[in-house]
């Protein structure tokens, strides 16, 4: 064998080696991009867990409450009626902080008729879960009562109870604006401050001007108080077809149980005493300041809005119990007792 040959042999055995130790590098390399690419594939294919809500605190009604809360669903009716406007809760805290209302009232189960002459509760609440609970929210006995009425389906169980008006309130007012007749923490102006102005109010008018004066702005003070309080559950939503009874004179037919209403116009009563007042003082700031709870009090009305007509209660209050009738005395008791220390610093005549 020529050295020429032996050379190429040589050469050949170490392509040779090359090629295989190569092939075993690059084959672990294919096998370790394999392995990362298959765990890969293994976590993306893990379907997501939903979370679910259990409640924790019990009361009368835990039983028909369902574990696995997934949903919670509130429709209006008293909004559009074909349309009514709807509320999903989906998140764990906002279940949860809903649900625990339920534990902050008494159920009072209603042993005497039921409300079998509604079609349609004013509002539903559907709670979705192992099994789904319907809670018809059948309205407040009136203006003064303390109770709502709510009636439960759930487990093929129908019963009614009594809550307080107060978390009935608040139950509704979960997942909208929420309205207060108080809720100002100005300081009380002094009552030297009150009697000034006071007396450039009802300067120039006769006893009878100043009686009369005193008498109605008081007069559709509480009137106006009383209307707000039941228009939270009924006329938060613009749309809903109550803002009728609020706006109107006319005889007013509820939509869900057929009964004619006649509530004397409501916030058009109000505005319309409001005009026969509002220009009485001859002091000039308090003429426009009267005026401006007018106007505010009528495009409420005109847009259906209920926060523009709390907020001309503002002016009305402030004129009523810090200046045309100070010191604030009652001759029966207000809607609200809070009010009574409650000053909201929109008469510009105290400034």
């Amino acid at each position: 064998m020529n050295m020429k040959k032996f050379y190429i042999i040589i050469l050949l055995i170490l392509i040779t080696i090359l090629l295989i130790i190569l092939g075993l590098y690059l084959g672990n390399m294919f096998a370790n991009k394999i392995d990362v690419d298959m765990s890969k594939v293994e976590i993306d294919n893990t379907e997501p867990t939903n979370e679910v809500y259990n409640p924790i605190k019990t009361n009368e009604i835990s039983e028909y409450i369902p574990k696995n809360i997934k949903e919670i669903t509130l429709i209006n009716n008293m909004s559009d009626l074909t349309n009514p406007t709807t509320y999903h809760l989906t998140e764990i805290e906002q279940m949860e902080k809903f649900i625990n209302l339920f534990a902050k009232t008494h159920w009072n189960e209603r042993q005497d008729a039921k409300y079998d002459t509604f079609d349609d509760a004013l509002w539903e609440i559907h709670i979705i879960g192992e099994f789904e609970c319907l809670l018809k929210m059948q309205g407040i006995g009136g203006i003064n009562s303390q109770s709502g009425v709510v009636q439960i389906e759930a487990r093929d169980d129908i019963k009614d109870y009594y809550i307080s008006r107060e978390m009935y309130m608040e139950i509704l007012a979960f997942t909208n604006e929420k309205y207060y007749l108080h809720d100002s923490n100005l300081e009380v102006p002094s009552q030297e401050k009150c009697y000034a102005a006071q007396t450039q109010v009802l300067d120039e008018l006769t006893e009878n001007e100043k009686e009369n004066l005193q008498e109605n702005i008081r007069y559709i003070h509480i009137k106006l108080e009383r209307e707000l309080l039941d228009g939270v559950r009924l006329i938060k939503d613009k749309n809903s077809p109550y803002w009728e009874d609020f706006t109107s004179y006319e005889v007013f037919t509820d939509p869900f149980t057929g009964t004619k209403i006649d509530n004397g116009g409501r916030f058009l009563y109000v505005l319309d005493e409001l005009v026969k007042i509002k220009d009485v003082s001859k002091n000039e700031k308090a003429k426009q300041d009267l005026q401006k709870a007018y106007n505010i009090l009528k495009e409420g009305m005109d847009e259906h809005s209920l926060k523009k007509c709390f907020e001309a209660h503002k002016i009305i209050h402030d004129y009523d119990y810090f200046i045309i009738n100070t010191p604030v005395h009652l001759d029966f008791p207000p809607p609200d007792w809070e009010g009574v220390t409650n000053y909201f610093g929109l008469a510009s005549i105290l400034e």
